[in-house]
């Protein structure tokens, strides 16, 4: 698969990254849900959400992409995005958190992409960067909620995982970040810990 099978909407897309994306789906699984590159982070850390969609919706080009920011995140910027409108919602916080020194109390909380095209067959991907709050216990998950929307169809990325649920019976499941601990801090990010492939359309 070439670089152009990988139709961006991104933020802070570095030329590593982009050679690490391109590994991964060189390898030749046959991923078919949406998911996080980095699935894993530490509490109070700062996180690039970097969310892969596997298709369209039965044939037709995705044209809009939504992302419900999960509680815990704080984003205070919508990314830009080559080809693409980037428009965030803003949201008050529960409580007060501290970024990069200063208090912050509102957060985006919903990002909305539009005006582009990612055809059927290609990978799409969009991206964001935050901060997660800190004091979440290891083990937290923080959902994605993602919606693909093609023309008059849509894929809702929404459903989250029950107790005992295996995911590969889940039609549609969110993207997840699990929250670890500093020792466990090396394995964030490690695209071969998920069986992708499971999950058919």
């Amino acid at each position: 698969m070439n670089n152009d099978r990988r139709r961006r909407a991104g933020y802070g897309a570095k030329p590593g990254a982009i050679a690490i994306c391109f590994s991964l789906f060189a390898s030749g699984s046959a991923f078919s849900h949406a998911f996080l590159e980095a699935e894993q982070t530490r509490s109070g850390a700062t996180y690039e959400a970097i969310i892969n969609l596997p298709h369209g919706c039965d044939g037709l080009p995705t044209d809009t992409v939504l992302v419900k920011v999960p509680e815990n995140m704080v984003v205070l910027q919508a990314p830009e995005a080559e080809g693409w409108t980037v428009t965030g919602t803003a949201g008050k916080l529960d409580k007060p958190v501290t970024v990069n020194g200063s208090v912050v109390e509102e957060s985006i909380v919903a990002l909305k992409w539009t005006g582009g095209s990612i055809p059927d067959e290609d990978v799409g991907q969009v991206r964001f960067g935050g901060q997660i709050v800190d004091g979440l216990e290891p083990g937290t998950k923080l959902h994605f909620m993602v919606v693909q929307q093609c023309e008059d169809k849509a894929v809702r990325w929404i459903e989250i995982q029950k107790e005992g649920q295996d995911m590969s019976d889940m039609e549609a499941p969110a993207p997840f970040l699990t929250i670890v601990d500093e020792m466990e801090k090396s394995v964030a990010g490690d695209p071969g810990k998920m069986d992708h492939s499971k999950h058919a359309n």
